[in-house]
């Protein structure tokens, strides 16, 4: 208890003096930026700085007599207005390793801050810890004085910038260690003395990741890695073992919601990073839970809806994006990040390149344990997301394909056995050769329905009308092969002979509307 109060003392003193240091150190430079732009307007008043040769002395002209020079449109000696703007274009050649020096710069000047403000935050979890071990107060004053010490932190951060005049590091570090305080409070609240509500509980995390999000829009990033990101720990240090992964999910999806939404105000690559690791990382801590298996699937579906409704407030998933002529073999591959500049096109790469992960995520939970019985609750989700958001983005086009095939894979291989270096696939049992089935039947009727849709509605054609036709086909097949007996011999032949005469009927009406035949393929 007395270490941890001299840690906060000794932190508290590090960061006044740092906050008095920054401040004269400020005053310094708006000195020396008071003084450059007093001489650069002097220069460019008197109008002498363009006609001095080369191999004179800049200073000594303005000794000279003034010459006068007259300037038309097209003169090669006007100033250099527009070439200035060209230093911000940027180099391929130096930009990696500018950005990466930069890194470096920023972790050898603030490690310390960072730290502090990492100790700020654990000191105030273990505190709690330690006050309840030890039984020195009541439930009521834990949480209250809990409640207190993450907002004097605020406080305290809030009062150092508005004296100072400035944001600092030093000050987000504070502020971090605040909220990631009222994380632990609230949720040892509901976790260890039942003072909330779950509902209550979500509301009041919502809002205190909210409220870190404006904070870190006037402190800085700072305070973002350290509050939200760090947010996504807290149920580790309060949890009392009890194996509630559910609320815990539904907290990391208020983290996550609330760092995306930061992500418009406060923008670093580092974080976006954070923030899908965060939310990705909760779902594998979940897949050590095996009843969770509909809310992994919804869990994951929200995260993709969150990547594509937050960034550009698409919320009906209807903004829609177009590829150029030149990017449409692109469709399976992520867009270069590295050599693109423009937000729009790097925030749709960073995107796609998330939503790869969440379908990367649903095949492996169907690989870890296929629980046919609510697979057509858990696994539809995401391909309606991914359906509906494709309809008018058509950088998203081939992944509705790409988690087809994905799922239907991640079955094979779970139902496949190797045993004397033979590998063969074992056939369902019991009533999972039904449930499969009834999984395949439902999702070919999603396939088809929205597929068609999006045919008419987009220009890539072939992928529409290949996913439309062949994804039902291999399902079937999928069937086929792990539940043979689900129905009689005859009654395949039967239904595969139906599904024969309506694509010889749909092809018939297709080339009729198309002569070329591109979709007959």
């Amino acid at each position: 208890m007395e270490l941890i109060l001299i840690l906060l003392a000794i932190l508290l003193i590090f960061v006044w003096s740092n906050s008095s240091r920054s401040k004269k150190l400020q005053l310094r430079l708006e000195q020396l930026e008071f003084i450059v732009g007093s001489l650069r307007q002097q220069l460019q008043n008197d109008g002498r700085a363009e006609s001095v040769p080369p191999s004179h002395d800049p200073l000594s002209s303005l000794e000279a007599e003034p010459v006068e020079v007259t300037m038309d449109k097209d003169s090669s000696l006007a100033p250099p207005v527009e070439e200035s703007s060209g230093e911000e274009r940027p180099v391929t050649g130096r930009s990696s390793p500018a950005r990466v020096n930069q890194l470096a710069q920023n972790i050898q000047h603030n490690w310390m801050i960072w730290l502090g403000g990492l100790c700020v935050a654990l000191a105030g979890i273990f505190l709690a810890k330690y006050s309840i071990e030890q039984g020195l107060l009541g439930p009521r004053a834990r949480i209250a004085t809990g409640l207190i010490t993450g907002l004097s932190l605020h406080a305290a951060a809030e009062w150092l910038r508005r004296k100072t005049g400035d944001a600092h590091p030093s000050f987000a570090a504070l502020a971090g260690g605040g909220s990631i305080t009222l994380f632990a409070i609230v949720l040892a609240a509901l976790h260890l003395y039942q003072m909330l509500s779950p509902a209550t509980t979500f509301v009041l995390l919502a809002v205190i990741a909210l409220a870190t999000m404006v904070m870190s829009y006037r402190h800085g990033p700072a305070l973002a890695a350290i509050g939200l990101l760090g947010a996504y720990t807290v149920p580790i240090f309060v949890s009392d073992g009890s194996g509630a992964i559910r609320f815990a999910m539904a907290y990391a999806l208020v983290i996550t919601a609330a760092g995306l939404l930061l992500l418009r105000y406060v923008y670093r690559n580092w974080l976006w990073r954070g923030i899908l690791l965060g939310a990705l990382g909760w779902w594998l801590f979940s897949l050590s839970t095996a009843s969770i298996v509909i809310e992994q699937g919804w869990y994951l579906a929200a995260v993709a809806y969150f990547l594509l409704a937050i960034a550009d407030h698409n919320w009906l998933l209807r903004q829609p994006y177009s590829l150029g002529n030149n990017q449409a073999a692109s469709l399976l591959f992520a867009l270069d990040g590295h050599r693109i500049q423009g937000s729009s096109e790097a925030r749709e790469w960073q995107i796609r390149i998330g939503i790869y992960c969440v379908v990367a995520a649903q095949a492996i939970t169907i690989f870890h344990q296929a629980h046919l019985p609510v697979a057509i609750y858990a696994w539809t989700p995401l391909l309606l997301v991914l359906l509906l958001a494709a309809r008018t983005r058509e950088s998203l086009t081939a992944l509705p394909w790409i988690l087809i095939l994905a799922e239907i894979t991640a079955l094979a291989l779970q139902q496949s056995h190797s045993e004397a270096g033979r590998w063969e696939i074992l056939k369902l049992s019991g009533m999972q050769p039904a449930e499969l089935a009834r999984f395949s039947v439902f999702t070919s009727a999603v396939i088809v329905a929205f597929g068609w849709v999006n045919l008419l509605q987009s220009k890539f054609k072939g992928v529409w009308s290949s996913f439309t036709t062949l994804a039902p086909l291999l399902l079937l097949g999928l069937t086929l092969l792990l539940a043979p007996e689900v129905v009689s011999k005859w009654q395949w032949a039967s239904l595969t002979a139906c599904l024969a005469l309506l694509y010889l009927f749909a092809a018939g009406i297709v080339q009729k509307r198309d002569p070329s035949g591109q979709l007959l393929v």
